[in-house]
Order: C-alpha cells, then structure tokens, then sequence
C-alpha cells in the first residue's frame, strides 16, 4: 500500500508540495513503526491489479523487504475536509522494487481518513494505475 504514505487532509490542504517530491512519503514508507501508526487497525488497500491487503500484510512487505520504494514524487494532490473525515487525492510517480522486480508507475492515490483522539488515521485506501497521459515522470 505505501508507496501511498499518506499526507494527513489538514496538511495536505495547507502544503505546496505539489510538483516536487514529498520529503515525508518518501520516509514514511520505510518507516513501519510510523506507517503503523498512520494506518488504522481495520484500513484496506485495494491496489491497481485489485487485490485487497490488510494492514498486517502492507507492513509485512515493507518489514521483509519485499516492497521497497526509492521515489515518490507527487505531482498533484488534493484534500477535503468535513468534520472528522476526511479524503486524500494523490497523483505520483513510484519507483520501487517489490519481490525483486524493479518498477516505475504513474499512480492515483485516495485515502479516507479519520480524526481520532487529535490524530488522523488512513481507514481505506485505493491505488490506480494512472494511464490519463500527461507530464508525471
């Protein structure tokens, strides 16, 4: 799931970060103990081939070193706010390797998020294969 570290919907709607990588994605995704914080124990991430992971097995691939990501440069994002819920639209460029493949996609990002004793966590998640064209690379 995160290479789609998320960006919580308050930060997200006050950040210029549109346009040049995201210092915080990037580390986020190697850090499991702060992804693990981010995410909420029921989230679910539906990937761009359809498959469902759960929480446990998105850190698990991140903790076996079997998904790793060098790159992730946002090129849009999005956030709206609405009481305690709130939504993420990312568009990125990934760069990675997962089970020992190299791989460089274009990819759309949503994440629901809710706000939960002062902090946000990422309850549902989804990632498409970006194929709209333009100038993401």
């Amino acid at each position: 799931m995160t290479a789609n570290t998320p960006v919580e919907p308050r930060q997200a709607r006050n950040t210029a970060c549109v346009g040049r990588p995201s210092r915080q994605l990037r580390q986020v995704a190697a850090d499991v103990e702060a992804l693990d914080r981010l995410l909420d124990d029921t989230v679910v991430y539906t990937g761009p081939d359809g498959r469902v992971i759960s929480k446990e097995q998105d850190l698990q691939a991140y903790r076996s070193g079997a998904l790793g990501i060098t790159s992730f440069v946002v090129h849009e994002l999005d956030a709206s706010v609405n009481g305690r819920n709130g939504t993420t639209r990312v568009r990125a460029a990934v760069t990675g390797e997962m089970d020992g493949q190299s791989f460089t996609v274009r990819l759309r990002y949503v994440r629901d998020w809710i706000e939960m004793g002062g902090s946000w966590r990422v309850v549902a998640a989804r990632g498409d294969q970006d194929t709209a064209g333009g100038n993401v690379q």
